[in-house]
């Protein structure tokens, strides 16, 4: 080793010592700093033109305030930079304004690397269906799974937090109250623990089957399950019914039953202009004068869903669902207990209606402004106060919802569902 590269190593190890101690003199304060570098792996990390860093695990060297300092991994299969260096690529520029510190990783002996996992991220697109004191909970798998492999998943229901686990979509939360309306989250869990929970699903009301409860007056009832309701059988009882009612969107009439009657009510309706009622069909709300209050019986089966209701399109051509409304007036049912504005979202088609658009300035894609005009408005019944509550998202839109709600002497929804066995009006554009 010649006299020149002697002096440069004395200088070296003289500023670090320097550095260590904490007393640089103040001309050389800002002339000159260390920078550290530390090591994982097998691999070498080298300074290519200045000299000073040729690493084990650890390794410092002191360079002049401004330099540029060239760092480069190699005898090895490296896997990144950390600290004041980042990425994978082979070289790494240091700029010498600061002490500094830079972190290279390498694959561990055997060609291979350790990656230790964080959480997984948050399950997404988590909706409900309710059943008999249960829901099942439907999701998706979160975008990440932090590096680990997912091993399971929770579902946990609100209020209550009855739970579920299992290792994939969907799963049946149990032990819920019939009548209780619940929403749903879920977490994801990988070898590092919970990921956060998910945006909550639409709230759901979880029923008995076979159960329709009625009081005294007018009630707007509805067949939840994908089974018609024979009616003669569920409201055969004159003692406790006056007569049954249903509207039909399809012939833009009403039918009529009656127990009261031995024909249960066929020539008055046909005297009438009526139709006779006989069965009413899955996703149908209808009404019940009642003269007391009683339980009907009804079938089981399989709950309507909301997004059933969506509607068909003419253009683009699209088909709408299993019970897809027309244009104007339905008298429905639907049995997984949405909010009105949960319901409208559902049965969103292709050419739904946004409420306003923004001017875009310079031309853009318009933005949508508010929720869209699936409905024009709903209605439900309330059939101890004798009172409609009502909805509508234009006036949810334009802010004006409470003021004509006040108005006019209804019902807000608040955060009320439109619960099982419950029938409604919508009025569709």
């Amino acid at each position: 080793m010649n006299i020149a590269s002697h002096l440069s190593c004395l200088m070296r190890l003289f500023f670090l010592f320097l550095f260590a101690v904490g007393s640089v003199p103040s001309a050389f304060a800002d002339s000159a700093y260390v920078l550290n570098v530390y090591k994982t792996g097998n691999g070498t990390i080298s300074a290519g033109q200045l000299t000073g860093i040729n690493c084990g695990t650890a390794c410092a060297a002191v360079y002049p305030s401004g330099s540029t300092v060239v760092l480069t991994a190699s005898n090895g299969t490296f896997i990144g930079w950390g600290g004041a260096c980042a990425g994978s690529a082979a070289s790494c520029s240091v700029t010498m304004d600061a002490t500094k510190a830079v972190t290279a990783t390498f694959s561990a002996p055997g060609g291979s690397t350790t990656i230790v996992p964080t959480v997984p991220g948050t399950p997404t697109g988590v909706s409900a269906i309710a059943g008999n004191g249960q829901a099942t909970v439907s999701f998706q798998a979160p975008a990440s799974d932090g590096g680990g492999a997912i091993t399971g998943y929770t579902v946990r229901a609100s209020p209550g937090g009855n739970t579920a686990s299992g290792s994939s979509s969907p799963l049946t939360v149990t032990g819920l109250t019939n009548g209780t309306s619940y929403v749903f989250t879920v977490t994801a869990t990988n070898a590092a623990g919970n990921g956060a929970a998910s945006i909550s699903s639409a709230a759901v009301t979880p029923v008995a089957p076979g159960t329709m409860n009625l009081t005294y007056g007018w009630n707007l009832m509805g067949n939840p399950a994908e089974t018609p309701i024979t009616v003669a059988t569920a409201f055969s009882d004159s003692n406790m019914v006056t007569s049954v009612w249903k509207w039909s969107a399809a012939t833009q009439k009403w039918a009529f039953y009656t127990p009261a009657q031995g024909d249960r009510g066929q020539a008055y309706a046909l005297s009438r202009g009526f139709d006779f009622l006989t069965t009413i069909n899955a996703g149908e709300g209808f009404w019940v004068n009642s003269k007391a209050a009683f339980s009907a019986n009804v079938p089981t089966a399989t709950l309507v869903v909301s997004g059933s209701f969506t509607p068909s399109v003419a253009n683009p051509a699209t088909a709408g669902g299993t019970h897809a409304l027309p244009h104007g007036w339905s008298l429905i049912a639907t049995g997984d207990g949405p909010t009105p504005a949960q319901f409208n979202e559902a049965i969103d088609t292709v050419v739904s209606i946004p409420p306003s658009n923004a001017p875009p300035s310079p031309p853009t894609p318009p933005l949508i402004v508010g929720i869209p005009l699936n409905v024009t408005t709903l209605w439900a019944w309330d059939t101890v106060k004798g009172q409609w509550y009502f909805w509508a998202p234009s006036l949810v839109n334009s802010a004006g919802l409470a003021a004509f709600i006040a108005a006019n002497g209804y019902l807000d929804f608040g955060t009320a569902v439109l619960a099982p066995n419950t029938g409604f009006w919508v009025n569709v554009p």
